[in-house]
């Protein structure tokens, strides 16, 4: 897919599977029209039925390149405006929809993003995706709220530099990368930018052969409220510095770090998280030495603590810190937390803590006055 700066004319030709079926029928030099094998309007269609003379149209030709294969060329004069709401505009959301088959996407400066307030979705299941040219200045003069599942299942792309973007309005990042199995790095160095943010669960989960995520130790998140499952299966991380997040309206951080299985560092920091309620499995996998919850304040609402540490494949742990943390016993659910094996509840996968040497809870005070 390109998009192009051309003047194009023409008319539709609806038929009773395509409403914007159109045949172009002035183009600029250079256009050969005799090699246009099918075309759509996708410009805007005015109350009355009618078209602009001059809009915004979508045409495949043969490739010079691949034989068999087809190119698509998005053009406009001036180039093309992208709407407000511009929900999956390379993709159906669905595995097996017409996205599957695109290779190689070409801004080329023409597409103009100022208007786009909705990104969700963008690339959803363009899982032949290898390259996407003028990718890095996409948003960098937008200002949209939402980046939901963008290169959701993106298999094949390997590396994304989006350190340009403008991300200072965006609430949802959810699954932004998750399934891209290919990425090995990404920049996303936003900084202070990130402040909006609200809710960014599995942004990076299966994301297996991820080893470089450059930038995000800088952001900050105020505004978080999820950040479940965010590494889940990041299997090329060895380190990760989070400290200064400083999540304060975190509620949810479970299954963090599942599955990282090459992780060796995690520094956590100083965080006062006064709405945590939820860091159940946590850690299952990596290869952690240590995990240290102690400079984290204010933990008053804990509930969920059940399958913090489980299953096996956690050699490495030796030391355990937890936060401190002021609770009626009866609100701590406590399952699988440390040393019963997961086996015990599932019958299938053996715990396995027996490195553990160390587990610090010296911050923690239950109220008997609350106690059931």
């Amino acid at each position: 897919i390109s998009f192009q700066d051309q003047a194009l004319q023409g008319t539709l030709n609806a038929d009773g599977t395509d409403p914007r079926k159109a045949t172009i029928t002035d183009a600029p030099q250079g256009v050969d029209l005799s090699k246009i094998l099918y075309a759509r309007y996708v410009g805007p269609i005015h109350e009355d039925g009618s078209i602009s003379d001059t809009s915004v149209y979508a045409y495949l030709v043969e490739s010079q390149t691949n034989a068999g294969k087809y190119d698509m060329i998005v053009a406009g004069d001036g180039g093309v405006t992208a709407p407000e709401s511009a929900v999956k505009l390379f993709s159906n959301f669905k595995a097996d929809g017409w996205q599957k088959s695109i290779e190689r996407i070409a801004f080329n400066d023409c597409l103009d993003t100022s208007q786009v307030i909705d990104a969700s979705r963008w690339f959803s299941y363009c899982s032949a995706l290898k390259e996407i040219s003028g990718i890095d200045t996409l948003f960098a003069n937008a200002a949209p709220t939402t980046f939901y599942a963008m290169f959701y299942k993106c298999g094949a792309l390997t590396s994304l530099n989006l350190s340009q973007w403008n991300v200072s309005q965006v609430t949802n990042i959810a699954y932004m990368f998750e399934g891209c199995s290919a990425l090995k790095s990404v920049d996303v160095s936003w900084g202070s930018q990130t402040s909006n943010i609200q809710t960014a669960n599995q942004v990076f989960t299966s994301c297996t052969v991820l080893s470089k995520i450059t930038g995000i130790s800088d952001w900050k998140l105020p505004n978080v409220t999820t950040l479940s499952y965010m590494f889940n299966e990041c299997k090329g991380i060895t380190s990760l510095d989070i400290s200064g997040w400083m999540p304060e309206k975190l509620q949810i951080m479970s299954g963090f770090i599942n599955d990282a299985s090459n992780l060796e560092s995690l520094e956590l920091g100083n965080w006062s998280v006064p709405n945590l309620t939820s860091v159940s499995s946590f850690n299952t996998g990596t290869k952690l030495s240590e995990i240290d919850f102690s400079g984290w304040t204010n933990v008053n609402n804990l509930y969920y603590f059940y399958g913090f540490i489980q299953e096996s494949n956690n050699e490495n742990l030796s030391v355990v810190k937890l936060p401190q943390t002021k609770m009626p016993w009866s609100k701590l659910y406590f399952w699988v937390t440390l040393d019963l094996p997961y086996s015990y509840f599932y019958g299938s996968i053996p715990g396995n803590l027996d490195t553990v040497k160390y587990v610090d809870i010296s911050g923690w005070t239950f109220d008997s006055n609350q106690n059931d």
